[in-house]
């Protein structure tokens, strides 16, 4: 009896899958045959969400799993949500925040065609000014193209890497990254924390005003950089290393490792101008300190 019930079902389920892939190929649409709450058919939709009064905006808050994350500029201010149609993202626009709340389809399921990208694109136009930057972005990459201002910025990123060009924080910033790489470039930091587990650091035509630059597991390159005040960097497995940096003073040390400051080298401990009010300070536990 079991047999037949299973039976029954495999062939129900195999004519539901030749009927979504069917309707999938003809559409030319990436389908998927899910289970949410019952079979159903999953295509790749688009949502866009109107900003208003962009002047009032003065936070964005992101609470993502599974979204790729985009900044751009244009001329008007959206947020282009892309993704399955059996999800309803949230975006919502009040007291001067506007908020995306989105998750993937937690569904089991199997592909017939094509694939499924989750992506959030917000537009907004050139030289757009915001007070906070906030949240987390679970699964997804985060791209800022569109070089903006924040006030301050806390962004918390778990197995994604994050590629940030031209952003300016004035006041403060938090950014955390787990299990991905960070690339920022031609950014304008003041007083932020950024520290990396299981990834890569590559910073370039920067400048960095105090702060800490922290690593586990992971190689920090910084090229073409000026560092204000004191910079703090530190590295627990992995190689710092400095291209025609831009400061006055140096303070470095390392436990298990090798110290190169431009014509000099050193076992442990390495300094140049240490008292200098700019000034870079690196501490590794196993690995090299590089500057030239």
């Amino acid at each position: 009896m079991m047999t037949k019930k299973l039976l029954i079902t495999g062939v129900v389920l195999t004519i539901i899958g030749a009927i979504a892939a069917f309707v999938g190929f003809s559409m030319g649409a990436s389908t998927n045959l899910v289970w949410h709450n019952g079979v159903k058919i999953a295509r790749q939709s688009s949502q866009t969400y109107h900003i208003k009064h962009l002047s009032q905006v003065k936070h964005f808050n992101f609470d993502t799993s599974g979204y790729n994350v985009e900044f751009k500029t244009g001329t008007t201010a959206s947020v282009k949500v892309t993704g399955s149609n059996l999800v309803n993202p949230k975006v919502t626009q009040k007291n001067g925040t506007v908020t995306i709340d989105s998750k993937t389809l937690d569904a089991p399921g199997m592909w017939l065609s094509g694939t499924q990208d989750a992506l959030i694109i917000i537009t907004l136009p050139a030289n757009t000014k915001l007070d906070s930057l906030s949240g987390t972005i679970d699964d997804g990459n985060l791209d800022t193209q569109a070089g903006f201002t924040l006030q301050t910025l806390d962004l918390q990123l778990a197995n994604g890497n994050a590629d940030i060009h031209g952003m300016t924080i004035t006041n403060s910033g938090r950014l955390s990254v787990n299990n991905g790489h960070l690339n920022l470039y031609g950014v304008t930091f003041n007083n932020a924390t950024v520290s990396q587990q299981n990834g890569k650091l590559d910073v370039e035509s920067s400048t960095l005003t105090g702060g800490n630059y922290s690593a586990k597991n992971g190689n920090q390159e910084f090229d073409n950089t000026t560092f204000n005040q004191s910079v703090n960097i530190h590295n627990q497995n992995g190689k710092v290393e400095l291209e025609s940096p831009t400061t006055q003073g140096y303070q470095l040390t390392t436990q298990n490792g090798h110290i190169e400051l431009f014509d000099h080298d050193a076992t442990n401990q390495l300094n140049q101008n240490e008292s200098a009010t700019n000034k870079v300070i690196i501490s590794t536990q196993n690995g090299s300190i590089e500057i030239d």
